[in-house]
């Protein structure tokens, strides 16, 4: 990552309580809201009730944010709509654990998944990931999962800091000996490969570190064919998260690279919608 980003990276940081209080506030307000719709809906419920007694036919009130059952839904390229922090269902990510680089470490600083834990740093690579540390850690990134807590979903995020590569058979066989100590430490969890997700018009003229939205899509098709050689799934936030014309909306992200709060709870949404 360049230095540009890496500051980018650290302002975000700086500001991530501000919004967690602000989030906080907001989530209060909105539990209070809810809490009297419920109480209102109950006693027009009871009143309903009364007043339809004898009637044929049970009478079945569904509140807001109960969900109806659905059919098993199947990936789409059309991205989600507007979301926020709110939006994102906890009980999807519970024991989950997210590996990767910057993107992944960005998404840690807005706190949208209770509990989960993560392990990344600013300009990882699937080469680093086995024999390095986090800023923090002990043992090499991919040890991480070795740690004794069991996790339901393993989401693993490269391929940006690969994208200048020329070596394209080590990115593929050293992502594979990630993905094959992840199922050594943890052969119950499921495992996701999430795509490069596309950048800003203004960040691909740029031009820095490959980083171009054709290299991200050819990137993104060897992801692909890993995640099929080692039975794991493959995320496709690409399609998902660009616009119209490929790009990602400028507005998504001060670096056009690294999502603000929302497009992280838009990406976030997607997978949970599309893939179970």
């Amino acid at each position: 990552m360049n230095a540009t980003s890496r500051k980018q990276v650290y302002d975000m940081r700086k500001n991530a309580r501000r919004k967690r209080r602000r989030r906080y506030f907001i989530r209060r307000a909105a539990a209070l809201a809810l809490g009297i719709l419920i109480i209102v809906l109950v006693i027009a419920g009871i009143k309903s009730c009364a007043t339809n007694k004898g009637s044929s036919g049970p009478v079945v009130t569904v509140l807001p944010g109960v969900a109806v059952p659905q059919s098993t839904k199947t990936p789409t390229s059309n991205p989600v709509g507007n979301v926020n922090a709110a939006d994102v269902n906890q009980s999807y990510f519970a024991d989950s654990c997210f590996i990767g680089n910057s993107m992944i470490e960005g998404m840690e600083l807005y706190e949208l998944v209770d509990g989960a834990d993560y392990f990344a740093k600013i300009g990882l690579n699937v080469t680093d990931a086995l024999t390095d540390s986090t800023e923090t850690g002990m043992v090499p990134v991919i040890d991480e999962l070795n740690g004794g807590r069991q996790y339901r979903r393993i989401f693993i995020m490269f391929g940006e800091n690969e994208l200048a590569w020329s070596n394209i058979d080590k990115f593929k066989s050293d992502y594979s000996a990630l993905i094959q100590k992840a199922k050594q430490y943890q052969p119950s969890a499921q495992i996701y490969l999430l795509s490069v997700t596309p950048v800003s018009a203004e960040a691909e003229a740029s031009g820095q570190n490959g980083t171009t939205n054709e290299n991200i899509i050819k990137m993104n098709e060897y992801i692909k064919e890993i995640a099929e050689q080692n039975s794991v799934a493959y995320v496709d936030l690409y399609s998902a998260l660009a616009d119209e014309n490929g790009y990602l909306p400028s507005t998504a992200a001060t670096d056009g690279i690294h999502f603000d709060e929302d497009y992280y709870a838009k990406m976030l949404v997607y997978i949970q919608i599309n893939y179970d």
